[in-house]
C-alpha cells in the first residue's frame, strides 16, 4: 500500500486535536502530527517540545540552531527542545514530509511500583536526553509503510478508527526512534530479573515448605550468592531473605490452626520450624499471642 501525498494530507484534518498516549504513570502527549511539503513556509522558532521529522519524498534544508543540515528522502531528524529551527526556503527543492510533535510527562507517584513499560519509558527519556540538539539517520524500519497504515486507517473512517490511530502514532514515533539504535535490548530483563527471581523463590518455599530452607540453599539453586539474594528481596519485599521465609512459615501455622485439629508439633513439622520452640517463639513475636490463644480466638470467630 502506497498513498499519494494528497491522500496522506488529508490527515491534517485531524490538525488540532491532541492525542494523549497513556503508558501506566507516563503519558506521551502528540500536540502536533501533520503532512507538509516545500510549498508550506517553516518559520524559525523553538519550544519545549520533542520533534521529530520523516521525509517522505525530495529534499529538504534545514537551519537547526543556525546550523544548515541537508535531508533526502528516509531521512528521520530528531530535534531536541528549546533548539531554534526552521526550513529553509528553496524553490529548487521539492519535498514532503511529516511532523510529529511530542512531549513526555511523568505521573508517576514516589512509591508507584515500575512496570516493564515504565522502565522502557525511563530509557526512552535518557536516550533522547543523550542528543543535546538534534541527529539525523536513514529508515531502516519501514516506517513509511506505518504512516501509510495511520493515513490508511483515517481515510476509512471506520468504527473506533481514532483509539487505532493513537495505537499506530505510538508505534510510528518509537519506530523512527529505534533507527537511532544498535544491538538488543536486554535492559528491562535484567531490570526486572529482581522482581522474576523473587517470585520464583517464594514459589519455592511455598511448594517446599517441609524442607529445611536456607538462604545459602537458595542461593546455590539459583545460581547466585547469599548476598545478593538478600539484595534482591530487599528491593521487591522490603525485608530479608530470613524475614520473608519466617513470614510464610507462620502464615501457614495460622492456617492449620485454625483449619485443622493439629498439633502444635504436626503443624511445626509442616511448616518445616526446626523446633517447637522456635515456632512458638516466632508466633509469640509476630502476632502477639500464643498459638493456643490464637486458635480459640478465631476457631470461635470461624463457627
Amino acid at each position: 500500500m502506497t498513498l499519494s501525498y494528497q491522500e496522506r494530507r488529508k490527515f491534517n484534518d485531524l490538525m488540532g486535536t491532541c492525542m494523549t498516549l497513556n503508558y501506566d504513570s507516563y503519558s506521551i502527549v502528540i500536540h502536533n502530527a501533520q503532512f507538509m511539503s516545500h510549498e508550506q513556509i517553516e518559520f524559525l522558532h523553538s519550544h519545549n517540545l520533542h520533534e521529530l521529522y520523516y521525509v517522505l519524498n525530495g529534499k529538504m534544508n534545514m537551519n537547526i540552531d543556525g546550523e544548515e543540515i541537508e535531508l533526502a528522502k528516509d531521512d528521520i531528524l530528531y530535534i531536541s527542545p528549546n533548539v531554534e529551527h526552521s526550513v529553509i526556503t528553496d524553490t529548487s527543492l521539492e519535498n514532503e514530509r511529516f511532523i510529529i510533535t511530542f512531549e513526555i510527562i511523568n505521573n508517576k507517584c514516589d512509591n508507584c511500583k515500575s512496570t516493564a513499560i515504565e522502565y522502557q519509558i525511563e530509557e526512552l527519556i535518557n536516550i533522547l536526553k543523550d542528543y543535546k540538539k538534534f541527529w539525523i539517520v536513514k529508515d531502516t524500519n519501514d516506517v513509511i509503510s506505518l504512516i501509510d497504515c495511520l493515513c490508511d486507517e483515517f481515510l476509512k473512517n471506520v468504527h473506533f478508527y481514532y483509539i487505532k490511530l493513537q495505537g499506530l502514532l505510538s508505534i510510528i514515533l518509537v519506530t523512527m526512534i529505534q533507527n537511532i539504535l544498535d544491538g538488543n535490548d536486554n535492559g528491562v530483563n535484567e531490570y526486572f530479573e529482581y522482581e522474576n527471581r523473587a517470585l520464583l523463590m517464594t514459589k519455592y518455599i511455598h511448594y517446599n515448605l517441609q524442607e529445611k530452607i536456607t538462604l545459602d540453599k537458595i542461593a546455590e539453586m539459583f545460581h547466585t550468592t547469599p548476598r545478593h539474594v538478600n539484595r534482591i528481596f530487599k528491593k521487591y519485599f522490603n525485608t530479608s531473605f530470613n524475614r520473608t521465609l519466617i513470614e510464610i512459615r507462620l502464615g501457614y501455622a495460622k492456617k492449620y490452626l485454625i483449619d485443622c485439629d493439629h498439633s502444635i508439633e504436626k503443624i511445626s513439622e509442616l511448616t518445616g520450624f526446626n523446633s517447637v520452640r522456635t515456632l512458638y517463639k516466632e508466633f509469640k513475636e509476630n502476632e502477639g499471642i500464643s498459638m493456643s490463644e490464637y486458635r480459640e480466638k478465631f476457631s470461635r470467630l470461624k463457627v
